[in-house]
């Protein structure tokens, strides 16, 4: 799909509507659209626009409204929406939900979230979700992340296609961001449509609205061509982020280490060794690239450069940064990026607090697959080629899992003495988290198998005979 909007037509039309989507975007004409319908006048515009096609392709239209019930109208709202669709013969799928406040979002930002990912659960692999997003919400989107300092690829603004989530094969174009809204005004008012006022939209504590209604008109005043340059200035920017992305991007594969992922990361850890480049804009980058493949937003800036610091300028041997959550870590959706034998990892923050949280357990264990919600994690046994246990050495033996204290002391391949565990998880290269969250195996009271050692003493399989260990898996 071509991903670049073309100049548009002096003047919004159903014609010029058709040139963008099949030949700017290159789709097929029996293509089904899936509009991003709230009734105001951009999307009734875009809405009405793809209608009038029907008549010279063979495209399918489906309004979408998703009503976040932020407002005391919005079930009227939806109502009006139906009796629109109607009027326009094109089938409405629509649906209320409640959003809730996530630590680290504002309200509007989490009903976005909510709307996009409801988008992407009704679509389906033929049909191709379409929204309302014109030049001057590019604009005003250009200046209220340039206000707050943003990076780049935020600067990028609004793309004219992309995933409608992180991950999704369901794609999202804006056809109209080679529009004005005077322009589409101006098509509604034409063609005698009605639309939806949100009050909300005038209310200019909020940052967007401020821009809109008392920043723009002054600039606009000044530089009446500052909407059409400032949709440049977000072009540059995107054609750059794609460049910088690029070199991250190959980056990234060059240091992703999957071989090293263990039972909690939430993607494939970081080895720096891999990564030949030291200078700080890169190595935070690189950072911030790997967070966002993840799907997850990453760290500020200030952050960032704290964590340069502790692993690149002035070396640590660990180091953990966590954010994503004004809580800190008491807020369970909060991450951390957790430095380690020269590795990044990703995890949940609270992961390092589970063991000293809650009293230390011993549990019964049958060798039946379980869940242990305490801890976030589901255990079974499965065949281990090595590292595992004799299965003759576990028959009718007391199997417990057990969690470490501190100062276990372990015997190794018959010997008579006895090793720190401590010690052996640093030479194995054991994470601290995993130490202290995931359980040993004790067997008749006795320590018999260790995560990221192995089987222990008399319970050290024959390399070459076919043993049994404890697999871990992160509970969702």
């Amino acid at each position: 799909m071509n991903l670049q909007i073309k100049q548009a037509a002096a003047e919004f039309s159903a014609q010029a509507l058709f040139r963008i989507l099949f030949e700017n975007f290159g789709l097929a004409e029996n293509t089904q659209f899936v509009v991003a319908y709230s009734g105001g006048c951009d999307s009734q515009v875009l809405l009405h626009g793809l209608a009038s096609l029907r008549n010279q392709s063979n495209i399918t239209v489906i309004a979408a409204h998703f009503d976040h019930g932020l407002q005391r109208q919005s079930a009227i709202w939806a109502k009006q929406c139906e009796r629109w669709c109607t009027e326009f013969e094109v089938r409405l799928v629509s649906v209320r939900r409640t959003i809730n406040s996530k630590s680290g979002q504002s309200l509007e930002a989490n009903a976005r979230d909510a709307r996009y990912h409801w988008l992407d659960e009704i679509s389906q692999p033929k049909q191709v979700v379409v929204s309302a997003h014109h030049a001057d919400d590019q604009a005003e989107t250009f200046l209220l992340n340039l206000f707050q300092g943003k990076e780049i690829e935020q600067l990028a603004g609004v793309a004219p296609a992309r995933p409608l989530v992180h991950g999704s094969k369901n794609q999202l174009i804006r056809p109209l961001l080679g529009f004005s809204r005077t322009q589409l005004m101006h098509y509604a008012q034409l063609k005698k449509l009605q639309w939806i006022e949100d009050p909300m939209n005038h209310d200019v504590r909020f940052y967007r609205n401020y821009i809109r209604h008392e920043l723009m008109p002054i600039l606009s005043h000044r530089w009446p061509g500052m909407v059409t340059a400032l949709n440049r200035a977000a072009d540059s920017c995107r054609r750059i982020a794609e460049r910088d992305g690029a070199k991250l991007s190959a980056l990234f594969e060059v240091g992703r280490a999957p071989q090293s992922r263990g039972v909690f990361c939430l993607t494939d850890p970081l080895d720096l060794d891999r990564v030949n480049e030291k200078r700080q804009f890169e190595v935070t980058g690189l950072i911030r690239h790997w967070i966002h493949n993840a799907g997850y937003a990453s760290p500020s800036k200030g952050q960032l450069a704290t964590l340069y610091c502790q692993i690149m300028a002035q070396p640590a041997s660990s180091a953990t940064l966590e954010f994503n959550g004004p809580d800190g870590p008491d807020n369970p959706d909060s991450l951390a990026a957790r430095y380690y034998h020269r590795h990044l990892y990703l995890t949940k923050s609270m992961l390092g607090r589970k063991s000293q949280a809650r009293e230390y357990l011993t549990l019964p264990w049958d060798m039946q697959a379980m869940n242990i919600p305490e801890y976030g994690i589901a255990v079974e046994m499965v065949s281990a080629e090595s590292g595992g246990m004799p299965r003759r050495a576990l028959q009718g033996k007391k199997i417990q899992l057990a969690w470490r204290r501190g100062g276990e002391r372990v015997r190794l391949n018959n010997r008579q003495h006895h090793s720190s565990l401590k010690k052996l998880f640093q030479a194995n290269g054991v994470p601290p988290w995993e130490r202290d969250c995931l359980p040993f195996l004790k067997i008749d009271g006795e320590i018999a198998w260790v995560h990221g050692i192995g089987g222990l003493g008399e319970y050290a399989a024959d390399s070459s005979n076919l043993g049994i260990r404890p697999q871990f898996s992160r509970l969702e």
